[in-house]
């Protein structure tokens, strides 16, 4: 079922990692074992060099799980609500960053994608090369600029 949404399914490890740390990404993960998904929030902060994530809850309002420091270790934090370090939100999420991280690779038997927005602005993806790649193309631009992305 990895064809739900071809033209925003991630494959590739490098460039997942890169659409999570670009500042505004939004996307969802699917296990195709269990058909159990998440969405994720991923947000810089003006510092630039931490990512926030949070979990889509119920009413569509997003739960902080934990940050991305810039050693690329993921963890929860002072805010992470006690019930969520342990939440299946987190647990996979984590998962799925170690495998991105320490493995290189996509996990198996998941599906991952964007939701049309363009995951450093966040401005909705109209055109098929930016769909497909996940961002815009001013942000394109700005990622190949300072060797964040490559030109495929």
């Amino acid at each position: 079922m990895t064809d739900l949404f071809p033209e925003n399914t991630f494959t590739d490890a490098d460039e997942l990692r890169t659409f999570i740390l670009a500042g505004n990404a939004k996307f969802t993960v699917r296990s195709e074992v269990t058909l159990r998904h998440f969405t994720y929030k991923a947000r810089k902060p003006s510092d630039g060099q931490t990512t926030f994530i949070h979990r889509l809850a119920f009413g569509g309002t997003y739960v902080y799980l934990g940050t991305i420091f810039p050693n690329g270790e993921f963890t929860s934090t002072r805010k992470t609500l006690p019930s969520e370090r342990i939440g299946e939100a987190f647990v996979a999420f984590d998962w799925l960053w170690r495998w991105l991280t320490e493995k290189g690779r996509m996990p198996l038997k998941v599906t991952i994608w964007h939701e049309g927005r363009c995951g450093m602005c966040g401005r909705d993806l109209t055109d098929p090369v930016s769909v497909k790649a996940g961002y815009g193309p001013e942000c394109r631009r700005i990622m190949l600029r300072h060797g964040m992305m490559y030109d495929r």
